[in-house]
């Protein structure tokens, strides 16, 4: 599915939110494998607010008073999690669809949403302390310009957390410049688990499942801007 492709869906999708007949849920494919709590509201969510504390908690990152940016935001569930988890002083959510962060910003009121393109983020016009983004490669996936893109909104030595599904030969790393990579995860079995969780999810994301078997691998990554 090329990037207008994926516009288009997305559209459709919050359209879809707009008139109430899809339930504002995740776009991410979910994680099995972190041991946290949640309260009632997000028991049904849990394996989708998993990726966040994944990348967060286990790669030791501090938010107590940190600000923090989550590129590709959906309709905002994620930073409505993360607000009521950690002790970030600023959590903003930038998503490319305008109708997207229409729909995040009416129902997630105490959050801050801005449409931003991860392929050009200069616009924002702020450093954050941790900039996260999860399943966004296929948007920026040969583009040599991404480091930079991401330097405009990562503080100096801020944290860069990734996780996203790749090409098994796909090496990230090696177009950050300027940022360093501090820790890597195969976490494919762990992505495996959640999408073959109900027939659903397993349905829905038939073709992600076969990918992962085959041809890609799910990674996560925690880099800092040197």
């Amino acid at each position: 599915m090329g990037v207008e492709s994926l516009r288009l869906h997305y559209d459709k999708i919050a359209a879809n939110v707009a008139s109430g007949s899809y339930p504002p849920l995740f776009f991410n494919s979910g994680y099995d494998g972190c041991n946290f709590q949640v309260d009632e509201y997000d028991k049904i969510y849990k394996k989708f607010c998993a990726p966040y504390v994944h990348l967060l908690d286990d790669y030791n990152i501090t938010t107590d008073g940190k600000s923090l940016l989550e590129v590709g935001c959906g309709f905002g569930r994620g930073c409505f999690f993360l607000k009521k988890r950690y002790n970030l002083q600023c959590i903003v959510g930038c998503d490319v669809n305008p109708n997207l962060i229409e729909i995040a910003q009416k129902t997630y009121t105490k959050n801050k949403f801005v449409v931003g393109d991860i392929n050009n983020l200069k616009h924002i016009n702020r450093l954050f302390d941790i900039v996260l983004t999860i399943e966004t490669q296929y948007y920026w996936a040969g583009n040599p310009k991404i480091a930079d893109s991401f330097a405009s909104v990562v503080a100096p030595g801020g944290s860069l957390l990734i996780a996203t599904d790749v090409r098994k030969a796909v090496r990230i790393e090696k177009i950050l410049r300027g940022f360093k990579l501090i820790n890597e995860n195969d976490i494919t079995n762990n992505v495996l688990n959640s999408l073959n969780d109900s027939i659903q999810i397993r349905d829905f994301y038939k073709k992600r499942i076969e990918k992962l078997q085959s041809t890609h691998r799910y990674i996560s990554q925690h880099y800092t801007r040197e």
